[in-house]
């Protein structure tokens, strides 16, 4: 087999104008032309490995011609991303999609090349950018904040909590609503500052600061299946209250039932999964900031030995899968991956989590270690990936339980030196 060439990436990000990623044509046009999956080796996997790389898939230095464990998880991260079966195979769908994104990204990066004397050209911005996000244009977001001193971490193209803070730092400076999100006005500001014009001009309607932004109007009682314009809003709402994580489309579904429940469970008012009156009216407390600790930490109407007895219900059933060996992408006792391990916990109690790490990193409400409770999830980061990686749920006195590839379900301490160095924070979801 001929020598494939590599494909290459260059970043390149200036103080004063703008930061743009270049990165060359995909160099070999036969990737692609053999299945290729776990324990081969060959020249096509270090161009895949670098292909995954540059989309913000694969967090690994350098490329072999080894397709291991780690390029498996990467193809299956694309494989999810992008809406395939996800079985970690590289074969003919899978080489498909990721040609045409390659070439998408390529085309995009070559026009925005021409442009390069062009004070206001900054990156096609396409979609609004927030956590969860991935891709080139995260990239370029990530190289120009960087070059503008609020973002220290990777480039990675993961809008990770560094990225959104990073955001929100920006956002600060330039004095216009602070939500970590990257939209129009956040992209006009920028544009505006690379230029070196930073006079403030009016803020797009749909980020202008207001106490009253965002809130809700009830009309009805929606529920599964009920769509429109206030399903929307309503989606919108739970997103900025990070219980929602799914597009924006006005169609109540399992998301947006899932997402108003884990809302009402943190909230402790009914958990019914219908957005009436009464939860409308706490989803606008929460927008306000009238309800403490965001997300559900508050327990008004619920005792503690209430709690004390959901909590010790929850770690005697974490604990009865000890031993259950690793699979990845399992979610039942026969095999648990991470997040199929702790989504199928807390369950069994009528708590809804997301399927991924990176989705349950999103549910419930921040805490920090020095709040943690038991029963509280946990996240990590950078365990085989940039950003949230492993889960794991709070024991108590510094231990947790979670679904380990190398000894299954297993028991161990936050002061380790592996987990203590890839733990990131909590997650209070009940």
């Amino acid at each position: 087999m001929a020598l494939k060439k590599h494909a290459l990436k260059s970043t390149v990000a200036t103080l004063t104008l703008m930061a743009v990623l270049a990165m060359g044509l995909p160099a070999n046009a036969q990737l692609g032309d053999q299945l290729l999956k776990r324990g081969m080796r060959d020249t096509d996997v270090k161009v895949l490995q670098q292909h995954l790389k540059d989309l913000g898939h694969m967090n690994y230095n350098g490329t072999t011609t080894y397709y291991g464990y780690i390029t498996e998880n990467a193809v299956k991260d694309f494989q999810r991303a992008n809406g395939l079966k996800v079985d970690g195979y590289f074969g003919p769908n899978t080489s498909k999609t990721l040609l045409n994104k390659i070439n998408k990204t390529n085309s995009s990066s070559n026009s925005t090349n021409t442009n390069t004397n062009n004070n206001t050209s900054l990156f096609n911005y396409t979609r609004v950018l927030k956590y969860g996000s991935r891709g080139q244009d995260v990239k370029s977001l990530q190289s120009i904040l960087k070059s503008l001193g609020h973002y220290s971490s990777s480039i990675d193209g993961i809008f990770g909590p560094g990225t959104r803070s990073a955001v929100i730092k920006f956002q600060r400076s330039q004095k216009i609503s602070a939500d970590g999100y990257f939209g129009p006005n956040s992209y006009k500001y920028l544009k505006n500052t690379l230029s070196g014009n930073n006079k403030p001009s009016k803020p797009a309607p749909e980020e202008k600061p207001s106490n009253n932004t965002g809130l809700l109007t009830y009309k009805r009682v929606l529920k599964y299946d009920s769509r429109g314009q206030d399903v929307k809003s309503l989606q919108s709402a739970l997103d900025k209250l990070n219980y929602y994580s799914s597009s924006i489309d006005g169609i109540y579904g399992s998301g947006t039932k899932s997402a108003v429940m884990n809302f009402q469970r943190s909230a402790h008012i009914a958990v019914d999964g219908y957005a009436g009156p009464n939860t409308i009216k706490t989803i606008n407390k929460a927008l306000n900031g009238e309800l403490p600790n965001r997300g559900g930490s508050t327990e008004n109407n619920t005792s503690n030995s209430s709690r004390d007895k959901l909590t010790q219900n929850i770690i005697n059933e974490s604990k009865k899968y000890l031993g259950v060996p690793y699979r990845y992408a399992g979610s039942t006792p026969s095999g648990f991956d991470c997040s199929g391990y702790t989504q199928y916990v807390y369950r069994k109690f009528g708590i809804s989590l997301s399927r991924s790490s990176v989705g349950q990193a999103g549910n419930g409400s921040r805490i920090s270690r020095n709040n943690l409770k038991p029963g509280d999830l946990l996240i990590f980061e950078g365990t085989y990936k940039a950003g949230p990686s492993h889960t794991g749920i709070y024991l108590g006195n510094d231990m947790f339980i979670s679904a380990t590839s190398s000894r299954g379900i297993a028991i161990a301490s936050l002061n380790s030196n592996y987990w203590g160095s890839h733990y990131a924070y909590g997650r209070r979801v009940y």
